[in-house]
């Protein structure tokens, strides 16, 4: 049996096919080989660019197209389109061109989305406000700064975009009368010191 691995083996036999033919293991395989002092096959390296698949080798793999043969093959793939060789469901449409791809985005928005909820969470809800509501260039209330915080002006937290008003910190502060606290506990400091 040694003699018929090592056989196998040197005429070029893959080390699976010679497993499932003595049904045995590679261990086997390669322990045979090494009592008889047979060397290994150097081991493919995969480098790129060089591919071996099915005894072919890819010598485009990482390679980038030029312009030519990039107008070549999406011209080649609208053809082959067009005579109907092959199939594309979006050939041609983009949401601006077409207004059935548009209608459908516009149809599943907001409360019509079969994922929507009205009671969210804080940071979901400032989040959904974020995106939908344009960020000025200066504070809603002094007009000097540039606004960083989304403020609830009713401390409801509705989903209405109306709700919320773009501010600076310091005008968040002080319409949310979180400033006082901060004067406050500056006093303290001070009698305490």
């Amino acid at each position: 049996m040694e003699q018929q691995i090592i056989k196998q083996y040197i005429e070029g036999k893959k080390i699976n096919d010679i497993c499932n033919a003595f049904n045995c293991s590679r261990k086997k395989i390669y322990n045979t080989l090494k009592r008889n002092k047979i060397p290994r096959r150097p081991k493919i390296s995969y480098t790129k660019g060089v591919h071996i698949w099915k005894d072919k080798v890819h010598s485009r793999l990482g390679k980038k197209h030029s312009e030519n043969s990039k107008k070549k093959m999406s011209t080649s793939r609208i053809k082959g389109i067009k005579e109907g060789r092959i199939k594309s469901w979006c050939f041609g449409k983009t949401k601006e061109n077409n207004t059935s791809l548009l209608n459908n985005s516009i149809k599943h928005l907001d409360s019509n989305n079969i994922n929507w909820k009205e009671d969210v969470g804080y940071g979901s809800l400032h989040e959904w406000v974020r995106r939908r509501k344009i960020k000025p260039e200066y504070c809603e209330e002094c007009k000097k700064n540039k606004p960083i915080d989304l403020a609830n002006v009713s401390g409801e937290y509705k989903r209405d975009i109306n709700d919320f008003r773009w501010l600076c910190r310091r005008c968040h502060m002080r319409e949310d009368k979180r400033i006082l606290n901060l004067k406050q506990y500056s006093k303290l400091r001070k009698v305490t010191e």
